[in-house]
Formats: structure tokens, sequence, C-alpha cells
């Protein structure tokens, strides 16, 4: 989710929060505020009981997600930002994990910490439970540690549910890679298998098993059902190739060719689709570029030209516009990334400022093409 405000940075991974996210944290301080009403505890413990679910709630989501992050740290999967909003957090990485062991790693980070978090809240609750009756004060820490640690007990065990785009989706997604050895195969069957927990959740539903094993969850496996509905389908969808319409592909093919004919700034136009390629993640384009390192990052990190954003002032500087609303196109990820990417790679010239930049990070472009065509020949 884009927009919101940075609130804070996390070793260079800046925090941001969305407005939807103070709808979140309002419910929750509603919610159990209500437990303490104001006639009966007084209008300052009422205050604090919401104001500490509030934060409870955002700092738990926190802790989730930069569990995501310290995961991906380890295998070298940088994060670029943190986001809270209404239906919980997202941690945003600038690299898909590169491995399907990877993948599980940073999957099952998030929910790890929160089950973690949980125990030690429920730990807490039961030192201040000798308390809890001798006074208000001590009634209301009592009440709140076992409430979050709860909270966080029902949160990692939901995000393990098996379909994106909960975290168990990614856990699926990865041991699939890890078995089958392809990507492409794992994301389908990550969201088959989404498809097939929001089918159990609605006959739980509909049998009433789910009402006799968790009194009151009718509305909670609805909304599983849901989600995982919504997180299957744009990936089912993408999978078929309906994401990208055939005019679309000719274009893409066009500013390939366009480049490759040294057309205009063809140098400058070649390095931004590079760029945009490494950020596509299109099979089996993606898996390879990522095996041999060939990032956004490190790519830009090698490269002096000043500005690697194609647009108006590429135009301006004598460059070919075409060839850099290509690569603009690539990279807003507006559904150009279709099967045309490969072809677009496979023109990349050989004397371009993109081939340059790869030599600065010991590979080179020649050798790339000659290994993709070679894995992605049958």
């Amino acid at each position: 989710m884009s927009g919101g405000w940075r609130i804070a940075s996390v070793r260079g991974v800046p925090i941001t929060i969305h407005s939807t996210a103070l709808l979140l944290a309002g419910l929750y301080a509603w919610v159990w505020a209500e437990q303490f009403p104001a006639e009966v505890f007084g209008a300052g413990t009422t205050l604090v009981v919401g104001v500490s679910a509030a934060l409870g709630v955002a700092i738990s989501i926190l802790l989730h997600e930069l569990g995501h992050v310290g995961a991906g740290r380890l295998v070298g999967s940088r994060a670029v930002e943190v986001s809270l909003w209404g239906l919980g957090g997202m941690a945003k990485f600038a690299d898909r994990p590169r491995s399907g062991g990877a993948e599980v790693l940073i999957s099952v980070a998030g929910p790890a910490v929160t089950l973690a978090l949980s125990g030690t809240l429920y730990a807490a609750a039961s030192v201040t439970a000798q308390d809890a009756g001798a006074s208000q004060s001590g009634y209301v820490l009592w009440y709140m540690l076992r409430e979050l640690g709860w909270w966080n007990l029902f949160i990692g065990f939901l995000n393990l549910a098996p379909g994106p785009p909960l975290d168990g989706g990614g856990v699926v997604r990865g041991i699939a890679w890890m078995a089958l050895g392809d990507p492409r195969k794992a994301v389908r069957i990550a969201a088959v298998c989404g498809l097939v927990t929001a089918a159990l959740a609605v006959g739980a539903v509909v049998s009433g098993l789910g009402e006799r094993v968790v009194p009151g969850s009718r509305m909670l496996f609805l909304f599983v059902a849901v989600l995982l509905v919504l997180g299957a389908y744009p990936v089912l969808a993408k999978s078929r190739g309906t994401g990208t319409q055939p005019d679309e592909r000719v274009r893409l093919l066009q500013d390939a060719h366009r480049v490759a004919a040294g057309r205009g700034d063809a140098t400058v136009g070649s390095l931004h689709l590079l760029i945009a390629l490494s950020r596509c993640g299109v099979e089996p384009l993606a898996s390879f570029l990522y095996r041999n390192g060939v990032t956004s990052e490190r790519l830009g990190a090698a490269t002096p030209s000043p500005s690697l954003s194609p647009g108006p002032a590429a135009a301006e500087a004598g460059r070919d516009p075409l060839v850099s609303e290509g690569a603009k196109r690539i990279l807003a990820d507006s559904g150009q990334c279709g099967p045309g990417v490969l072809g677009v790679f496979l023109a990349l010239p050989e004397d371009s400022e993109a081939a340059e930049t790869l030599v600065r990070l010991g590979l080179q472009l020649p050798a790339l093409k000659a290994q993709l065509l070679r894995a992605s020949t049958p």
C-alpha cells in the first residue's frame, strides 16, 4: 500500500503508517475500553486501556513485520519499507527471495516472532495474576497482558493459513519451490492451496463445524475465506497470462528493437530496461537474474548515471523517449511484465551502459544471454 506518514526508521528501513491504520487502532481501543466502563472504573482507567490496546496491537504488528525484515537480511533480501495499514502490516522487499528455502525463512519469521511474543505476554500475565485481585491497576495490567497474549497467539496461527496473501502462502510457495525446483509452479500451488483452504473455511461455516469447535467464529472463517480467494485470484490470473494484453507485448518488443537498433540514446535506455527487468518478477527471467545477482540495488550502485528514473528529463537530454517510456511502464509494474520481457533482455546491446554496468558487477552480458537461452530452451 502506497502513501502514509513516515514515523520512524529501524536500521535504515523506514516505518510508515497509513491513515487506515488509525481506524484499526481506534477499533481495538474502543473494543477493549468497553470492558472498563468509565462509570465503574473511572474515565482515566478507560482511557489508559484504550490507548494501551492501540499501542499494544501496533507494536505487535510492527514486531511481526520486523521479523520478516530480519529474516530477509539473513538471506540477502533487503527490505525497503515496513508499512502499517488497515488490515495489519506489510514488509516490502527490494528483491524477491532467491530460493525456496529463503522464502520459507522469510515467511515463517513473522508468525514465529508473533507466537514468541504471545508466550512472553502470557508468562508476564501469569506473574502479575496474584496482583490482579489486590488493586484496580493490577487487574488492568493483568487483563491487558493476557488479552494481548491471546491476540498475538490468534494472529500468529491465522497468518500460517496456507495461501496468499498470508505468510502461510509464502511457506507453501517456498516448500513447493524446493520440492519442484520451479518457482512458477510453486506460486500456482500456493494459490490453489489458498482456494482449498477457503473452501474448507466456507464448509466449516455451512456445516456448523467451525462454530462447534470455536464458538463465535463464523465471521472469522468467512473473513479468512474471502482473504484467501482475493489473494489467489490475481496469482492464478497472472500465471495464465491474462494480465498482459497482446498489444502491450508488441509494444515491449518494439521498445527492445529500438534499443537494439541504437536509435536515440540507446545506452541509457538499455540500463533503464535492465533495471526494470530486475524488478519485474516474471519467470524464468526473474529467477535467472536473481541467481546471478542482477538486482536493481546492485545495478544502481554500480552505475555512474546521476538518475535512473526514465521520464521527461531523459527526453530533454536527447535520449530516446520511447525507450525510456518502455522502461517506465515496466518499472511502474502496471501489468506490462509479460512474456515479452525475455526478448527485451536478449535485445540489450552488448556495447551499452547496461553491459558496462554488468562488467562492473563481474558479469558479462553475452555470457548471461547464452546461459538464459540454454536455460529457457526446452
